[in-house]
């Protein structure tokens, strides 16, 4: 979201530069360091490689359930199903503590594992915060900076 907000400011930027220039004394390196963003941003992006990474999700999970709707014991099933989780990719401990803290401090629901019920310790409530704040954070200043940038010199002459 963020880098497309950032396209979207460089795409203004070019079509729009002599009304800048005349506010901006070093426009040109705003528009050349906005461009490179762009590129980086685009770059960063595609080296996560979310489709694989939710492709290889996708192939673990159906391959459990095919585990899970053979027919036979959970002895014969115990080799096959490690053989699967050996492969499958495995979720992040911030995965771990969304869901442990909406589920059981925002939610208030009961969630156990081999009959124990799980808790949630302070950190986890900490981490599940402080990653949503700087996320949020991020996200409004991405935004409202190229916002203020544009908007800034209609101001200016409408003052």
């Amino acid at each position: 979201m963020s880098w497309l907000t950032i396209l979207c400011f460089t795409v203004v930027l070019s079509v729009f530069p002599d009304y800048f220039k005349a506010f901006y004394t070093y426009f040109d390196g705003i528009a050349v360091a906005a461009s490179v963003a762009v590129l980086v941003a685009s770059l960063v992006v595609g080296g996560f490689r979310f489709e694989r990474t939710a492709s290889l999700y996708r192939d673990c999970y159906l391959s459990l359930q095919r585990l899970y709707d053979d027919e036979g014991d959970s002895r014969s099933k115990q080799k096959p199903y490690a053989d699967i989780l050996v492969v499958c990719p495995n979720h992040s401990d911030g995965d771990y503590y969304d869901f442990l803290v909406t589920h059981i401090f925002l939610d208030g629901k009961h969630v156990s594992s081999a009959g124990e019920e799980m808790k949630c310790t302070k950190y986890m409530i900490f981490s599940f915060f402080w990653r949503r704040i700087v996320f949020w954070t991020l996200i409004i200043l991405l935004v409202l900076t190229p916002l203020a940038f544009a908007i800034g010199p209609l101001a200016i002459k409408c003052a």
